[in-house]
């Protein structure tokens, strides 16, 4: 990743990257681009989110001490990274108590100072 990575960064330009499974974020530098959007992981798939309770099926892995960025707006050190839950499965034909999602994004200038994001451990 950081050979393809190492573009030029200027603060002038928004840096966008497009990585197509979120658990591979530790391989980008810090720093090296603005924004990640990823997913891959289709949310988790299975869980409760439809009934108000935030558990899905990678969220129970935080039990066990591993945190996986499987949906929404995440940090880890100056990386932001953005997990969307997809639109339909992946393997098995089952989605359940994960809606799936279309996202709009509008990227605008802003100060993380004030910004609270679930934080990934690597």
């Amino acid at each position: 990743y950081q050979r393809r990575v190492r573009a030029r960064k200027t603060d002038c330009v928004a840096t966008v990257m497009l990585l197509h499974n979120p658990t591979h974020l530790s391989h980008v530098p810090d720093g090296y681009v603005d924004i990640i959007f990823s997913g891959h992981l289709h949310g988790g798939q299975v869980g409760l989110l439809t009934f108000g309770i935030d558990v899905t099926l990678f969220s129970l892995f935080r039990a066990f001490g591993r945190v996986i960025a499987e949906q929404g707006f995440w940090g880890l050190g100056k990386k932001r990274i953005y997990v969307h839950r997809g639109t339909g499965y992946y393997g098995f034909p089952l989605r359940f108590g994960v809606p799936n999602e279309e996202s709009m994004v509008n990227v605008v200038s802003v100060s993380y100072t004030h910004l609270t994001l679930p934080t990934i451990y690597s």
